[in-house]
């Protein structure tokens, strides 16, 4: 039996959900943060990303953050970011990402000062870091969804 009476989740609400579950896959107590890499077109799902080490390496979880004494900007050196892993998987088989878009459970409660990459449209101060914008653009990622519903980021690069 079907409930016509339930409301369907938009596609937007639906892959920020998953980007919630594959964020629950994170090797770092330092932030849980998923992200799924959709085309928009057909809304297919073309990857997915969570906070963790590079394959091979030891996790967090297993033996403590890698934190600088040096810089205290509490980050930890071990970790990879949801982003740049999802990025990464697309490329290891082969998936093109221009023009898609990408969600993410990352959220303001998680922000230590993140620096926006030089062009964008929007009003996010903390989402994404310099590295993981810059690999976003040089994919050819053209927007970003956070979880807290109006935030966009939109990139305006030739590669897309």
């Amino acid at each position: 039996m079907s409930n016509n009476n339930k409301k369907r989740a938009s596609w937007r609400d639906y892959f920020l959900s998953i980007a919630e579950v594959v964020g629950t896959r994170a090797t770092c107590p330092g932030a849980s943060v998923g992200v799924v890499i959709v085309d928009p077109q057909t809304n297919r799902i073309l990857s997915t990303g969570y906070n963790g080490s590079a394959p091979g390496d030891q996790h967090c979880t297993d033996v403590k953050c890698l934190k600088s004494p040096e810089i205290n900007d509490n980050h930890c050196r071990r970790v990879i970011h949801a982003e740049t892993n999802a990025i990464g998987h697309a490329a290891r088989y082969g998936t093109a990402l221009k023009g898609a878009h990408m969600y993410t459970s990352f959220s303001r409660g998680l922000a230590i000062g993140y620096a926006l990459p030089r062009r964008y449209d929007g009003p996010l101060s903390d989402f994404p870091c310099l590295k993981c914008g810059q690999l976003m653009q040089a994919t050819g990622i053209k927007e970003a969804y956070l979880k807290e519903g109006l935030n966009i980021v939109r990139f305006y690069n030739e590669a897309s």
